[in-house]
């Protein structure tokens, strides 16, 4: 996959295809439709993220990327270990936090 120019688009990206093997794993019905809806709502901030093409001055920005560092690296050892999915939903749902504050979308993730 080739990097975009935007370290949030690329982020997002992995995250998404990360949430997408982890749904394809033997997870609880609980995590699975948990993954599902902030799976939707990833892609939406990947919609904003793109329209938008958010530059690194943007208030938030190094929090976001940081944030979404971290909930790639929680996906990731999530398909190494299974029984860390809920501790993911979790980074990851304060990932998309974080990014909100940029595009202020009011999204609302259920914990």
């Amino acid at each position: 996959m080739s990097a975009s120019q935007n370290p949030i688009i690329d982020r997002l990206t992995n995250i998404i295809d990360g949430i997408n093997m982890l749904m394809r794993s033997h997870i609880k019905q609980k995590d699975l439709a948990r993954l599902r809806k902030i799976r939707s709502i990833y892609h939406e901030l990947l919609d904003k993220s793109i329209e938008k093409m958010i530059e690194e001055n943007t208030p938030g920005f190094l929090n976001a990327v940081k944030e979404l560092d971290e909930a790639c690296k929680n996906v990731d050892d999530a398909i190494q270990n299974i029984n860390m999915v809920s501790a993911t939903i979790d980074k990851v749902v304060c990932a998309a936090k974080a990014v909100d504050t940029i595009f202020k979308l009011g999204i609302n993730l259920i914990r």
